[in-house]
Parts: structure tokens; sequence; C-alpha cells
């Protein structure tokens, strides 16, 4: 039954207060305001209308049906000439939207306009509100000197309304303040992208013009610097203006040629670098900038350049070595044209006396295994040298990667240092503020050192570094964050590449500190840190890499690697236990020798015990330890991921970042370390035996090293260093965390730099660069 009655209802704005919905997260409703003297105004269901849309000119005897929003099932009858308007839904939505617009409340209308567009996106007016919406937008962040996100806005009008009155200057304007910015921050590449897409979409715009023309002015000035730089002699830094003038602008005519002209003469290669080091030449154990750097400054008599199926591979860099096993000699053959700065050649003299002086225990370059070695050395003429071992050994070369060069004439048998010649490819030439100068060595023996000059540019984060290399502002990045790998090769030029060896990440124990010295306290850590979650969540962000893996000991994966000990899992009820024991056990000072290295040891000074050992009730408090780090961004990360799984287990960790330096006087209870385990047979001893820092750790570690140094032939050696993996590992010398493979990235531009090297710098003397301009860049 249809009824006439008609009840009156009271409506309440379309505007949402802080308690109520907003409108259009309300049911959908009509609004009728009828023409009786109170002006009724009814709230119905929506109308069923032909398009939702209002007759334009109804009769005003026809009737029109509705439901009240309250009265479901109860339909009335209202006739035309009763209505004296009708507002349908979807315009008061966005009616709603448009008043918020005006009030300047964007974000609020931004959800108006999104469910519009949702729901109802062939509303009409819906499209020009929304443009009136982006444009005011736009002006109201450009008021509040957000140029960037004006630019969005602009830009989305422009793809919706090329148009729109307004905002062609509104664009022009929003541009110039933004093309300013980034020429001020040099970022010159982003602003001629800028001024290129204004000029695509308003050919005629003099802001173009203007610009272009101050740009090109710019880099002329700067050409001109560059080519009074280079005629004083200043080749570096007349490369370097000429370089800036051509990011400012590359359609230059003269910049190009210039920019060729002198890297014929004087190529130079800008290296980012993720770590320095105040140890130029050091041969510290997880000094990753040392290693990086001593291939510049110096070249050894044995240099590792790969691998094989049985671990290293060496070659003699100062002429050719014949290994003879079944006489226990090795022969070597010195290059006839080496010359040194002095005009002195290397004879073969030099070198028997620099192998015969390493094993005199009087001398500070004594090699204990090399002397256990060495038998005798003959000289058979100039150039070649045969050198007699007392039993054969399975790399007796690499005992030999340190530099020769000749003596001074002068200098007596008994001087005990070598000569302060150099022999590398390259000298210091300077740092200044994170910037490091490598110049060319007139005199190198080998030749030909590549780059004129190569500059090492300190960048602390992959990330910016990424982009630097991607502008071509830098060559090469020494190490890429594995986090990072996957944008960086989305970046062309930029191409990645692994090193030859991954890196083993480990916390290595102060065994001065009662705690670190704990054998039970340093398993604790095995089962107490989640590390498959952290390599593969923190560091690897979700990658897949199948040289990155959690480890048990202290060796990469492969012939020293022990499948046999398996990897700890993570275990953090155990974890617990074994530190509240080991906490115990060092505040009552009851550590027996058989378990702690050292025997007796102080307790912390913030341990406190407040019971009897062993009762649950009154267990100590866990002590804070002190973890230090390299100032590296992959030991930050995974250095924060170890204090936050500790933390969980009520053990405290205070990170300390060490300074480049490698200062060891800073105090610490263990160090995180990322070992470069290159060739086991070499660096087991060299980092674990008597001069690294697990010296006296462990006498079944001692004998064990021993033997590998004896080890005669490739089956002995492999025993022996799985017998090192297993000790470490059951005595839990060190805190294996992962082996990581570590990634370079450089330009594709940048020739010869070798498939997989060692260390970044090992073909140095092949490296040659294309000349290239900056617009080149992405």
């Amino acid at each position: 039954m249809v009824h006439t009655a008609l009840l009156i209802v009271v409506i309440s704005p379309p505007l949402a207060t802080a308690e109520s919905p907003r409108l259009f997260e309300t049911e959908p409703f009509d609004q009728i305001t009828l023409k009786d003297a109170q002006k009724t105004v009814l709230k119905v269901h929506p109308l069923q209308l032909p398009d939702r849309q209002i007759p334009s000119r109804p009769r005003s005897g026809d009737k029109l049906r509705v439901r009240l929003l309250d009265e479901s099932r109860q339909e009335y009858e209202v006739t035309w000439g009763n209505i004296q308007e009708i507002k349908l839904f979807e315009q008061m939505v966005l009616d709603a939207a448009v008043a918020l617009v005006v009030a300047g409340e964007f974000d609020e209308a931004f959800d108006y306009y999104e469910f519009m567009q949702a729901e109802y996106p062939n509303w009409p007016g819906l499209d020009a509100a929304i443009d009136r919406y982006l444009f005011e937008d736009a002006r109201s962040q450009a008021r509040l000197e957000r140029h960037e996100s004006a630019l969005a806005l602009l830009g989305e009008l422009y793809a919706r309304n090329a148009k729109f009155d307004g905002l062609q200057p509104a664009l022009a304007a929003t541009m110039a303040r933004i093309v300013e910015e980034r020429v001020a921050r040099s970022d010159h590449f982003s602003a001629r992208r800028l001024l290129r897409a204004l000029s695509e979409k308003y050919p005629a715009e003099p802001l173009v013009a203007e610009w272009e023309a101050r740009l090109e002015k710019e880099a002329l000035e700067r050409t001109q610097a560059a080519e009074a730089q280079w005629a004083a002699g200043n080749r570096r830094e007349a490369q370097e203006t000429a370089l800036a003038a051509a990011r400012i602008w590359p359609a230059l005519p003269r910049v190009k040629q210039i920019l060729a002209d002198m890297a014929a003469e004087h190529p130079f290669v800008v290296v980012g670098v993720t770590s320095t080091t105040a140890n130029v030449g050091s041969d510290a154990w997880d000094d990753w900038a040392s290693r990086r750097i001593a291939r510049l400054l110096e070249r050894g008599l044995f240099e590792m350049t790969g691998y094989g199926t049985e671990g290293g591979e060496y070659t003699c860099s100062v002429g050719e070595y014949v290994p003879q096993p079944v006489d226990r000699k090795l022969t070597i053959h010195l290059r006839r044209d080496l010359r040194w700065s002095s005009g002195a050649a290397l004879t073969a003299t030099d070198v028997a006396r620099d192998l015969l002086v390493r094993s005199d225990s009087s001398r500070t370059t004594f090699c204990p295994a090399w002397a256990d070695l060495l038998g005798s050395v003959s000289v058979s003429n100039v150039f070649t040298l045969d050198v007699s071992l007392r039993r054969n050994h399975v790399r007796p070369e690499a005992m030999l990667l340190h530099a020769v060069v000749p003596w001074h004439s002068g200098g007596s048998a008994d001087d005990d240092a070598a000569p302060s010649q150099a022999n590398g490819p390259y000298q210091t030439a300077g740092q200044v503020e994170g910037v490091s100068y490598y110049r060319a060595s007139d005199h190198y023996f080998a030749g030909d050192s590549g780059p004129r000059e190569i500059v090492e540019r300190f960048l602390a984060e992959s990330r910016p570094a990424i982009d630097a290399l991607a502008k071509g502002e830098i060559a090469v990045i020494d190490r890429v964050a594995p986090w990072e790998i996957e944008r960086a090769r989305q970046k062309p030029p930029v191409v990645v590449e692994p090193y030859a060896a991954p890196l083993i990440h480990c916390l290595v124990p102060n065994l001065r500190k009662p705690l670190a010295a704990s054998r039970t306290f340093r398993r604790a850590l095995v089962y107490g840190i989640n590390r498959e979650r952290i390599l593969r969540r923190d560091l690897l962000a979700g990658a897949e890499s199948s040289e990155s893996q959690v480890t048990s000991g202290p060796f990469p994966v492969g012939y020293a690697y022990d499948t046999q000990v398996e990897v700890r899992p993570y275990e953090p009820a155990l974890a617990l236990s074994l530190a509240s024991i080991a906490q115990r056990q060092v505040v009552d000072n009851t550590s027996t020798q058989g378990d702690e290295p050292g025997g007796k040891q102080e307790a912390p000074a913030d341990a406190k015990s407040t019971g009897r050992p062993g009762d649950a009730a009154h267990k100590p408090a866990l002590a804070t330890i002190r973890l230090a780090h390299a100032p590296r961004e992959i030991a930050r990360r995974a250095c924060g991921a170890i204090r936050d799984d500790l933390k969980k287990l009520g053990i405290a960790v205070q990170l300390i970042e060490l300074p480049p330096s490698r200062d060891r006087a800073v105090e610490y209870d263990f160090l995180y370390a990322e070992l470069a385990i290159w060739d086991a047979i070499v660096d087991a001893p060299r980092i674990f035996g008597s001069k690294g820092p697990l010296a006296g750790a462990s006498p079944y570690l001692d004998l064990a090293l021993e033997q590998l140094a004896s080890a005669s032939d490739w089956k002995a050696a492999r025993e022996r260093l799985l017998e090192v993996h297993r000790i470490i590992a059951d005595e839990a010398l060190i805190v294996p965390l992962w082996q990581l493979a570590d990634h370079f990235a450089y330009d594709s531009r940048l020739a010869g730099i070798g498939p997989r090297p060692v260390t970044l710098y090992q073909h140095v003397d092949a490296w040659r660069r294309t000349p290239w301009l900056p617009a080149d860049a992405p």
C-alpha cells in the first residue's frame, strides 16, 4: 500500500564530526526538500531514477515513490510539484569534497575523491572537481615550500587535463624552484631532465631557454678554468673541473674534446670505498681497507691470483718460478728488466738475502714457519736462485707474499729493515676530507700502471655510492652491501660482480675478559643468536646466494671445511641456561683450566651474585658485554641484530664502533670480525696461531697448527685443517656466524677489472676507461 502522509526528518550536515562517520562512510541516502511552510527535509533511500539523474522538467502532477531511511518497508508518494529540491547522495559527497578543498583540508578531501572514483567514476562534474583539487593542493604545497610534492600533483593534473587554466605558469614556477635547488646541490643531471620535461610539455616556455643559457654559461666558465689548470700542470684538478663542466652542460661543444684529450694523457679513476684505514700496508687479519690498498702500494714476491681445486693459485710477480717437489726445491727466475726508483735492478742476491733474513729469529721480519721449512738458498746467476726445502710443503710460495726490493748499496749485512723504496704501481699522494689520492709511480718495475691516478672517495653507505656510480661521479665501488645488490643491478651502466672468495663473519673473543674467556658463555652466544634469520632477512634481504650461508667453524665451505661438524641451531632456552651457568662460574671464580683458558678469572665489574650458585630463585643478573665492530654498514646492521637477539635472553650488549685506525686498545669483550680465509693452509696459522687473537687459547689448536705447518702433501694438510675446524668449533674459540659473498660494482665502460678478483686492485695495471660524458649516465 502506498501512503501519501509523510514524516518530517531532521537531516544532519553532510560533513562528519570527529565522533560521527564521514558522509561517504554512511549508508547511501538522498535528500528531498518539500515546498511546505516548514521546508520539510526528507532523508530517503536512493531514488530509482534513470541513470541516477534528476529529470530536468518533470510534470508537476507526476509522483515520485520514496522510502524513508528509517522506514525501509513503507513506501510513500510525493508529487513533483511539491518538491523544491533533490540532493542525490553522489552529489552530496562531491559537494562535501569541494567544500573540504575550499577549506584547505586536502588530505580529508582525498578520501572523498577516492571514494567517488571507486564507486561513481562517471559522475558529472567529478573530473573537473578532481582537477581543481589537484591544482589547489599543489598551490598549497608550494606555499609550504614542498616543491617536489607540488610538482607531482601538477604532473598528475597535466596527465589528466593539459589545458587546465593556470597550469602552465604554475608548473613553470614550481620547476624553476626545483631546478634552482638541484643546481645548488650540484645535481645538474636532474635539473636538465626537469627542463627537458618542461620543454616537451610547453615548447615555448621562456623559463627553459633562460635556464639553458645560464647552465651553458656556467659550464663554459668551468671549461676555461679546467684549461687553465691543465696548462699549469694540475692534471687531476683540471680533469675534475672539466668533468664538473660536463655534468653541468654536456652539450657544450668544447667539453667532449677536452675530456678526451685529458683522459688520453692523464687517465684517472675515482673509486668509492666503504672503509678507510690508517694502517696502510698492515697485516691486520680483519682490516678490509688494508687488504684493498696493499696491491696498490706493493707487489709481493708471490701473489695469490685465484682458486683451483686445491686452494689458492699463486704467481711470481717479479719473474717465473719452477716448483720441484721431488727434489724439495723451488727455482726462481727473475725478470731482467726490473728497475726501481734508485735505478737498481732486483737480483737473485737481493731475494736470497731476504729469504735468509726471514728465517733469522733475531730479525723483526722473522717467520717461524718459513724458518722451519727453509734448508738453503743458492744463487745460480744474477737473476736465478734455487731454494732448497727441508721437506715438501704443499704451498711454499704462499709463505712468500711479502714485497722484495733491492737493498741499499751502502747497507750492511746486519740491516734489519727493508729499504724504504716501494715497489707497487702507485704511491700515496695525500688525503683531504675523506678523499685519498694514489699517483702512479714513474719507476714501477712492471711498466704501465693503468690509470695515472686512483682517487678513493669515502662513501660510508652503499645506497649513495650506487647512485654516484650510476651518475658517473665514481667508476667503482669496492664493496656493495648485500641488501643493495639487486638495486645496483637495476641501474645501468652498473655491473655487479663477486670477489673470488667469501669472508667469514664471526665474533672473536677477547680472552682477557672473563665472560669472553668462558667456553660456556661463548657456546651460549652460538645458540642465542638467530644466525640464519639475521643472514637471510637482515643482510641478504631475502635474496638467494649459494655462497652465503651459516657456518659451523672458521673456514669457508670448501676443502678445509669439515662438513661433519653440524651447524648449531638457534635454541634460546639452551642459550639462556648456558649464559646463566657461565655467569655464576665467573662470579664465583670457579672456572677450571680445562674449561676456561687462562684459569681463574676476575668477575666483571657489573656482575652481581645475590644467592647460592645454582639457586634459580637467586641467579645473578647477566652482565653487559661490549661488542666492538669496524665502522662499516654491514657490521653495524649485523651487530644491531645480534644485540636484539641477545637482549631477549637478558644479555645486554653495548655496541662499540672502532675508529678507522683499528685501535686494539679499545676495551671490548667480543669483536665482530670479517676474516679473509683465502687459503686456509696459510691463513689458519696466521690468524689463529701465536700472533693471532686466539694465541694460547687451546693447546690442542696449537698442536694442530704445528702439524699443519709440517704437512708435506695435500691429504695430510686437509686432515689437519679439518682438525683445526673441529677444535675451534668444539671449544667455541670463535662464535661462528656465516660466510658472506662480497661484491663490488663498476661502470661497464671501465675495462680490465677482471672476473672474480681476489682483491679490488688485483688487475689495476690493466684498468682502462673509455672517455665519456655525464650525459651518458642514466
